[in-house]
């Protein structure tokens, strides 16, 4: 299985060879999904991000900067997204159970 560092850069390479942009984008999408879902807490994904970075520089190291960038950015936003989303779902739910073992509904905030 590959690491996070690897499936990232990889997105961020495919994503500069033009392979399949909404492809990459829901594949960037389902990374962020299942960093949260692992559990890997928001104060890493600078980490991530840069650990990404520097696997792509191993695997492209032609690669300027300059051309790099904007898919890279465009990669961590979709990544950071799908992670916040995936995380805030994940707090609303809990929420939600907290409130079923209450006793609460959603009817007795309606009334």
């Amino acid at each position: 299985m590959k690491s996070v560092d690897e499936r990232y850069a990889e997105l961020i390479r495919r994503s500069l060879a033009g392979d399949g942009d909404s492809t990459v984008l829901a594949e960037a999408r389902a990374l962020g999904a299942d960093l949260d879902e692992q559990g890997v807490p928001r104060a890493s994904m600078e980490e991530i991000h840069a650990g990404a970075l520097r696997r792509l520089s191993e695997i492209a190291p032609d690669v300027s900067l300059a051309e790099v960038a904007p898919h890279a950015a465009e990669i961590m936003l979709e990544v950071g997204r799908a992670y916040e989303a995936a995380r805030h779902r994940r707090r609303s739910d809990a929420a939600r159970d907290d409130d079923v073992a209450s006793g609460f509904s959603d009817d007795d905030f309606l009334a």
